[in-house]
């Protein structure tokens, strides 16, 4: 991400972090160095992951029920430890040898059932408040953590129609907990498949079909030629699977 953000101007940079394995701390001044070196451009996707994996990290005690739990901790002590600094807390005077405000620097002193963490984080405060928020999934829990916490989220559906519901209702959350739409993005997975005809779209289908494990390949949301507009392509294939 840093090694992007040399070579790129606009585009933003978001670094998926699996709070199931990760340190909330790490990741914190992880994110925020790559938001300065970026000019502002920096995100974290904070996910929970395989429970399989989490023995592989300390963490073989836990079960999937925690993995919830332990990303609502993690990512409340990122964002406290983001705003670790008020704005002007960095002085910077040499003629006074003044160089922080001690009293605009803030531990958050979290005490939780998996992370303790006093703070304070090492860097400085993000050009534009805090680098941006997003977490991944589609279930009650993620979108109770995500609607409470995030600037955003990326989901999947498994049709057209199964995506926009899913969307509405983390729209009716979101709006519950009075925040506003407008400042909640909703980033949908695609995977389009197409082909100069759309038989040629309906071969490569099949064939990943045939490649993927247990026939397993999400229907995708966009398919058919090149010449159908990019419309939605899910009545194509529910028609297909029936």
């Amino acid at each position: 991400m840093s090694a992007l953000s040399m070579v790129t101007k606009n585009i933003g940079l978001s670094a998926t972090t699996a709070s199931s394995y990760g340190d909330p701390y790490s990741a914190a001044r992880q994110i925020l160095s790559l938001d300065k070196i970026s000019k502002g451009r920096a995100s974290l996707n904070a996910i929970t992951s395989n429970p399989g994996g989490m023995v592989n990290f300390s963490r073989g005690h836990l079960t999937k029920r925690d993995q919830y739990p332990m990303n609502r901790e993690f990512i409340e002590i990122v964002l406290g430890l983001w705003d670790t600094y008020e704005d002007d807390a960095f002085i910077r005077d040499k003629e006074r040898g003044i160089f922080l405000n001690h009293h605009k620097m803030h531990n958050i002193n979290y005490r939780g059932d998996y992370f303790s963490v006093e703070g304070p984080l090492n860097i400085s405060r993000s050009v534009q408040g805090r680098p941006v928020l997003y977490t991944a999934g589609t279930s009650e829990n993620f979108m109770e953590i995500a609607t409470s916490y995030t600037d955003g989220v990326f989901t999947y559906g498994y049709d057209w129609e199964d995506t926009s519901a899913l969307a509405n209702r983390i729209r009716q959350k979101f709006v519950a907990k009075q925040r506003r739409p407008e400042d909640f993005i909703i980033s949908i997975s695609q995977n389009p498949i197409v082909g100069e005809t759309e038989k040629d779209a309906i071969d490569k289908y099949m064939e990943l079909m045939q490649l993927s494990p247990r026939n397993s390949l999400p229907q995708p949301q966009f398919f058919g030629s090149a010449d159908n507009g990019g419309r939605p392509g899910s009545e194509m294939v529910r028609n297909r699977s029936d």
